[in-house]
């Protein structure tokens, strides 16, 4: 895999958003339409960042490997023990999935179905408080 050649920060951040708004927008029609805009930043966030052990593991929103079934469609403990997944669209749907079939994300979930325009900052919120990273790991600007 070829590292991407962009040198700014304003090129990575289109270069990242180019490369992964169509996972992204899987993600959310498979999440009740979790905001396409929080998906693209929790990735980011990683993307951006020191990533190699997301990239090696194609785990671009840092999920941890618990089990064959938690996140839905891991391959297993990846480098570093995160969990590892085959490409952008099977971590999409894993990700969307990982909020459905956790308990913790019930709120989560039930806002997203009885909302039609979810706020971004609010389902960050949600999940925040049900404590994926930590509740001030994941900062939306």
């Amino acid at each position: 895999m070829q590292l991407n050649p962009n040198s700014t920060a304003p090129d990575r951040v289109q270069a990242f958003v180019d490369t992964f708004k169509r996972a992204a927008e899987d993600a959310s029609d498979e999440c009740y339409g979790l905001p396409v805009k929080l998906i693209l930043a929790m990735g980011g966030r990683v993307r951006l960042g020191n990533w190699t052990t997301q990239r090696d593991n194609q785990n671009w929103s840092n999920m941890k490997y618990v089990s064959s079934t938690n996140p839905p469609g891991n391959l297993g403990k990846g480098k570093n023990g995160w969990a590892v997944f085959c490409g952008r669209t099977s971590h999409a749907k894993s990700f969307a999935n990982f909020f459905i079939k956790n308990a913790r994300y019930s709120g989560l979930i039930d806002y997203l179905q009885f909302t039609n325009s979810p706020s971004p900052t609010k389902c960050l919120r949600f999940i925040a408080d049900a404590g994926y990273g930590g509740a001030d790991a994941l900062l939306l600007r």
